[in-house]
């Protein structure tokens, strides 16, 4: 991979990771306000079955799936670094380059993903 491929890579890269911290942080901001809602005694003890609970399991399942992607993306981009970006993890054969353009972060091969799965 060339220089100027890895520095568009680490671009997008970056500019994603930046993204996901963004939009993880609205979602734990949004998870707390529907945990705790406006004018309601914190130390009242409240089952949680009590309160209405609806979307709050959808904001914390996509919370931990950006937090997730978020770690795959900081592990491209350390691999970037290390001079390991476009390698298969687990071959250490190349990474198409439309798979890479596809999923910037991808860690594998399609043959290994594919295993891996």
């Amino acid at each position: 991979m060339t220089a100027v491929q890895s520095e568009t890579f680490r671009r997008r890269l970056t500019s994603l990771r930046e993204r996901l911290k963004t939009e993880i942080g609205s979602h734990v901001e949004s998870v707390q306000e529907k945990a705790q809602p406006p004018g309601e005694v914190p130390t009242v003890p409240t089952h949680t079955a009590d309160r209405d609970t609806e979307g709050l399991d959808a904001e914390v399942n996509l919370a931990s799936t950006q937090h997730e992607l978020l770690s795959q993306v900081q592990s491209a981009l350390e691999r970037i670094e290390e001079g390991e970006f476009g390698r298969c993890v687990d071959c250490g054969g190349e990474i198409a380059a439309e798979r890479l353009k596809a999923i910037p972060y991808a860690a594998r091969c399609v043959e290994c993903e594919r295993k891996a799965e």
